[in-house]
């Protein structure tokens, strides 16, 4: 299990970027990954890990004693654990190295410390630190009401802004956990989280365009023109979110953000269906 992977041993989401099963087996500051659509994500090596571990310290890590004191030393003076420096990875360490990733923001910490990678790199230094970034709060699905051709225009348009704020609320998951890590990482993260928001230019603003032509039509025959058009652009969303696995992807994230992608973009449709006759 890598440093700051709450996954376990699959590969997963970091905003379109999957961190490999591998990086912990290599123990030091080159902690590659790999972005989805073939884009190798190459994470450079600093000098030397800035901390002085040699090994990974922590759950299920190669725990040499005079690393594990390193980081205990470490966690005394950065998060006032109060452990005493014997080498020795015990629970009351584990425990303490799990409570320092919450307090950088991983919200399902792995209780590994990684030579050079981010809980490694946020030990170094001195002082406490400064209070959790914010909880993403992602919104829950809405309650359609009743489905009327006067209403679809602002449901559609409603449920584009919940979608928007649920994938912005997983983005600052992804911060959260990945925030300390290395910069060149994170610039592949932050460039790999620009294609969550291409779902949503998929799911375009197009249809509401057709449903008010419909709405303002002065006659049957014009409204029923601007509904077959508005019914082909449904048929194309429905089309989309069938075939789009990052919906999947962004819905089963591990960082403990509810987006209900799915749920809202299905209901919603099937809404829009109903309105539509």
């Amino acid at each position: 299990m890598t440093d700051g992977d709450p996954a376990g041993h699959e590969p997963h989401l970091a905003g379109g970027v999957v961190i490999p099963d591998d990086a912990d087996d290599r123990h030091g500051p080159d902690a590659g990954a790999t972005a989805r659509d073939g884009v190798a994500v190459e994470v450079r090596p600093e000098a030397s890990d800035s901390l002085g571990l040699r090994g990974a310290v922590g759950r299920g890590s190669r725990n040499d004693p005079a690393d594990v004191q390193i980081v205990q030393e470490a966690l005394n003076r950065r998060l006032d654990a109060g452990l005493k420096a014997t080498g020795k990875c015990d629970a009351k360490t584990l425990k303490a190295i799990e409570e320092f990733q919450r307090a950088l923001g991983q919200r399902r910490p792995d209780g590994v410390i990684q030579p050079g990678r981010g809980t490694a790199r946020a030990l170094v230094g001195s002082g406490r630190l400064p209070p959790p970034p914010e909880a993403p709060k992602p919104l829950a699905p809405p309650k359609l009401g009743e489905p009327t051709l006067a209403r679809a225009p602002l449901v559609w348009k409603s449920t584009r802004g919940i979608l928007q704020t649920n994938i912005e609320e997983l983005k600052k998951g992804v911060r959260g956990q990945y925030g300390t890590e290395h910069p060149d990482l994170l610039v592949e993260i932050e460039r790999g989280m620009g294609r969550l928001s291409r779902v949503l230019e998929h799911l375009d603003e197009s249809l509401v365009d057709a449903l008010d032509q419909a709405n303002a039509a002065a006659d049957k025959p014009n409204r029923d023109t601007a509904l077959k058009g508005a019914r082909a652009i449904l048929a194309r969303y429905i089309d989309y979110v069938k075939s789009e696995p990052m919906i999947a992807l962004m819905d089963d994230n591990p960082f403990d953000v509810k987006t209900s992608l799915r749920e809202i973009i299905t209901d919603s449709l099937n809404h829009l269906a109903k309105a539509m006759g």
